[in-house]
């Protein structure tokens, strides 16, 4: 946007605007909403938002969280931030109020699982097992590198308890250098720092592999959410013809009912005159 005309600058904006207002309207409304931003918007970005995909219901209740719960969302993403920095700590040897700040963390998604529960009751949409499922899933993985507020699937929370590669946490709170004893002992201090970098070596090695799946799992889900988006596009599309038949079969049955009437009316008129014209004669 930099460097370009402030007419320009509106429109983009606005348009951003209006793509933020799609995920925070109704579930229901989005399908009929996106289609007409899209006869708003400009040729260039019409295509952009016919390929914008309709949340599920879990992605988009996380969603309404950031929209309508801005505090509660922001604590959740600080709690996870503060973890996983807390987990850093630790492979790398330094120590790491690991139980206070989990405690924290599990504050955090609570808040943001209730209020989630209470988005979903006063929307009318189920929370379903399956559904708070996703939702904690999801929950779990925040932040991600998703457009927060623009979720349109769950995510899968990719972290130290996630990934079955990475040591457990009595392994990693073993990782910070060892106490000197109060009485030195040469052999046992080089047994102990031996210990320690075999340990650290290990701890470095399931990272390694633990980067390495996370990576894989991200590519897996970004072509999932490729596949299912353009899946979702053609669905639209199909229902949008069927609502477009519908229309027509209900368009064409009054017809037809109207030109029962006609045809009952000409028929009685015909038979009026035929009795009248008999009348005549006789």
């Amino acid at each position: 946007r930099a460097g370009r005309a402030g007419r320009v600058e509106w429109v983009v904006t606005e348009l951003d605007r209006g793509i933020d207002a799609l995920y925070r309207a109704p579930l229901g409304e989005f399908t009929a909403a996106r289609n007409a931003l899209a006869k708003r918007a400009g040729p260039a970005d019409a295509a952009r938002v016919k390929q914008l995909a309709k949340p599920t219901v879990p992605a988009w209740a996380v969603n309404q969280l950031y929209w309508r719960e801005r505090r509660t969302y922001d604590a959740l993403v600080k709690a996870s931030e503060a973890l996983r920095k807390a987990h850093r700590q630790l492979l790398a040897g330094r120590q790491a109020d690991l139980p206070a700040i989990e405690a924290a963390h599990r504050d955090a998604l609570k808040a943001a699982t209730a209020a989630i529960r209470a988005i979903l009751q006063t929307s009318g949409e189920a929370a379903t097992p399956a559904t708070m499922a996703a939702v904690s899933e999801t929950l779990q993985a925040l932040p991600s590198d998703d457009p927060p507020g623009r979720l349109t699937r769950p995510l899968r929370p990719l972290g130290f308890e996630a990934l079955g590669t990475l040591p457990t946490r009595s392994s990693l709170r073993a990782v910070p250098k060892p106490v000197p004893a109060a009485t030195p002992d040469a052999g046992a201090a080089k047994r102990e720092a031996d210990a320690a970098k075999r340990e650290a070596a290990r701890v470095a090695k399931a990272l390694d592999a633990a980067r390495r799946a996370e990576k894989e799992a991200h590519a897996r889900r970004v072509r999932a959410q490729k596949a299912l988006a353009a899946a979702e596009r053609a669905r639209d599309t199909l229902q949008e013809k069927l609502d477009a038949a519908t229309a027509e079969v209900q368009r064409l049955r009054g017809e037809l009912s109207d030109s029962g009437r006609a045809v009952e009316n000409a028929v009685q008129e015909r038979e009026r005159l035929e009795r009248a014209l008999a009348r005549l004669r006789d």
